[in-house]
């Protein structure tokens, strides 16, 4: 017999939750109902949002001229084994706005990332640099879990209200960031197609007067070599080490984040998570 396990790496698009996050300049969220059980028989609910809300895939037409829309993003790219690096163990913690480079990944690799695989047993012989595991050719996804705080309900938005000052959650949009180095070693590795985080822009997020000297480096780099970006996810802390308890065998994830499929747009919503079958 087998079991399967899930777990999901998507923040719930919410009036409460979500509404804080969107990236400052884009469309608001609004989602009321249009018809309900009570009057009409059945119930649709009508939805305004953009293409990046959420926890959502950037296609490379996002930022490139004749890039790629998220219709043309092929199923097989979107689902795969993924290298998870944690950096939120970092000695002092990360700082808000903090540009992190390649060199800050290999060493959060190097003291506990190894064992942050998804798809790699306990046992294996297998070692090396962050550098060497990407080059191995067996990865399709970098995910790095920062342990950026998301709004919660308690920063939540009034339903049918307008969007939130931006000084009602003024941390989460001084979350750290990654150098365009990052971008440019990932594209050099030829295998890995996505890279994803549980920040809301792998680029510094111009907000309130601060941050964004460095424009959109990370994206322009990045989606220049047709790569994917998906951006607010969570959970990503549940995909480091876990070991079967019977087995002593470290589980095997396999990666999904899957969007829409809405002809000729930039990006889309995602549902992302990740599963494991196992023999019982």
């Amino acid at each position: 017999m087998t079991s399967s396990q899930f777990i999901d790496l998507t923040h719930p698009i919410s009036l409460t939750t979500t509404r804080p996050t969107i990236y400052p300049g884009d469309p608001d969220l609004r989602i009321s109902p249009h018809a309900t059980v009570e009057k009409d028989g059945y119930a649709v609910h009508y939805m305004q949002l953009g293409t990046h809300t959420g926890t959502h895939i950037d296609a490379p037409a996002h930022f490139i001229e004749g890039g790629r829309t998220v219709d043309q993003i092929n199923l097989d790219e979107l689902v795969g084994r993924a290298l998870v690096v944690d950096l939120s163990r970092t000695q002092g913690g990360l700082k808000p706005r903090q540009k992190i480079e390649w060199e800050d990944l290999e060493l959060a690799w190097a003291e506990n990332g190894r064992t942050s695989e998804s798809g790699r047993s306990s046992g294996s012989s297998e070692s090396g640099t962050l550098e060497d595991r990407l080059d191995s050719g067996k990865f399709k996804m970098l995910l790095v879990h920062t342990g950026w705080q998301y709004p919660s309900a308690a920063t939540n938005a009034t339903p049918g209200a307008s969007a939130p000052s931006i000084d009602a959650v003024p941390s989460f949009f001084d979350h750290p960031y990654f150098s365009s180095s990052v971008a440019k070693r990932l594209i050099a590795s030829k295998s890995v197609r996505l890279f994803g985080s549980d920040t809301p822009n792998p680029d510094e997020t111009p907000f309130n007067g601060v941050g964004g000297e460095d424009g959109y480096a990370f994206h322009e780099v990045f989606l220049g070599g047709d790569g994917l970006i998906a951006e607010n996810l969570t959970n990503l802390d549940k995909l480091l080490l876990q070991i079967h308890e019977d087995t002593q065998v470290q589980i095997e994830w396999i990666v999904s984040i899957i969007p829409m499929k809405i002809e000729g747009v930039d990006g889309s919503p995602a549902r992302a998570f990740a599963h494991t079958t196992r023999r019982t």
